[in-house]
């Protein structure tokens, strides 16, 4: 299971990413924030484990997966590119990499775009 979500790998600075890459997803972060209207408490929640069904919360997902291109404008998750990227953003890279495999074997698809991003990030937390 992810245990430390982006946003906090990224605030902590406990990364493998260069300084650029974090400023690029630190940059997502904030776009999607502003874009999604997702409050603050509820997407710290989140990245902490406590998830709850919120449609904010659920725009947001979608615009940084998709500014990641961790999801295409289809709403499909792009394997790939979060194999290349998403351990690199959490303390514990290997454990994350054995958590986004078993997430993809999943195939987790919503409703929609927004619904198929929130769950992938629930996967990623252990929380589905």
């Amino acid at each position: 299971m992810l245990r430390y979500g982006i946003l906090m790998a990224l605030c902590a600075g406990a990364l493998a990413l260069t300084v650029e890459e974090q400023a690029i997803y630190t940059q997502h972060h904030k776009d999607c924030v502003e874009t999604s209207g997702v409050e603050r408490e509820i997407l710290e929640k989140a990245y902490e484990g406590e998830v709850i069904e919120d449609i904010n919360l659920k725009q947001y997902f979608t615009c940084f997966f998709v500014k990641s291109g961790f999801q295409n404008e289809n709403g499909e998750m792009q394997p790939a590119v979060i194999n290349s990227v998403l351990p690199h953003m959490t303390r514990n890279a290997d454990e994350t990499a054995r958590t986004i495999i078993e997430c993809e074997g999943r195939k987790l698809v919503g409703k929609d775009p927004a619904d198929t991003a929130f769950l992938n990030f629930k996967c990623y937390i252990g929380a589905v």
